[in-house]
């Protein structure tokens, strides 16, 4: 399953995440790493957009656009289903 793929990437405290199964390594800025943190704890898209929106000060709709495009990256990554 694609979400277990998620869940295995290593992520350092610099941003760096690394897909052990491909060897893939990624860089993700502060608010994607924040994002990559709440999804790898199974949080839905509601409250991923939530605590973005408290840390970073946006509004609900732009920090919810910010997680939906994060997760179509992942997608495309094949990172997420």
């Amino acid at each position: 399953m694609l979400m277990n793929r998620l869940k295995e990437l290593t992520i350092n405290k610099e941003g760096f995440a690394f897909d052990p199964r491909t060897g893939e390594s990624y860089r993700l800025n502060e608010s994607a790493q924040h994002v990559m943190a709440c999804l790898q704890a199974g949080e839905n898209i509601r409250k991923t957009a939530k605590i973005l929106s408290a840390h970073y000060g946006l509004s609900i709709e732009s920090a919810l656009e910010d997680v939906q495009e994060f997760q179509l990256q992942l997608k495309l990554q094949g990172l997420l289903e």
